[in-house]
């Protein structure tokens, strides 16, 4: 079963089980060697721990270390995000592409429709412009589809006229 942390197995970065990168990716080379640099630029007052492969933290029973993983867990370098998407064994998300750049991410919710519940509504997050192109497409979108729905359903369950189910003999 994966579990939610990262690791390195084979020299390339794991993330829940699966590669998020190889070994020979620049950004995990450019990330491994931007550690050392941290490392070797550190003074022995404020040590620098880099984040080294020391393989899966996993006990030797197969059970997780969890000591091993809040002691080192995974350092997502400055202004970049680690993207999980919510059903992990069928989402495209950091595991395909890599971090993300803070600078690409745009937009965000307006209303959780799904699961129901205490998160139901408007999230509780700092707005952002309220007219905006993409809203105002998502939004006319959806009245479209919800309006194409309730003719469909008036039409479908339309009751016959008077006078004109019966024929005159």
């Amino acid at each position: 079963m994966p579990a939610r942390y990262s690791y390195f197995r084979n020299d390339d970065l794991y993330l829940l089980g699966a590669p998020v990168l190889k070994k020979d990716d620049p950004a995990l080379i450019n990330f491994l060697a931007r550690e050392q640099q941290r490392q070797a630029g550190s003074s022995t007052q404020a040590p620098y721990m880099p984040f080294e492969d020391s393989g899966p933290p996993v006990k030797p029973d197969g059970s997780l270390d969890v000591e091993v993983i809040q002691q080192n867990g995974i350092l997502i370098p400055p202004k970049m995000y680690l993207v999980l998407g919510d059903n992990h064994a069928m989402s495209a998300d950091s595991r395909d592409f890599g971090f993300v750049p803070e600078d690409n991410l745009r937009g965000g919710p307006d209303f959780i429709f799904w699961p129901p519940g205490s998160r139901w509504g408007i999230p509780l997050q700092t707005s952002y412009a309220f007219f905006n192109l993409p809203r105002a497409i998502v939004w006319f979108c959806a009245a479209v589809a919800i309006g194409l729905g309730v003719v469909y359903w008036r039409r479908k369950n339309r009751l016959p006229l008077k006078g004109l189910s019966q024929k005159s003999h």
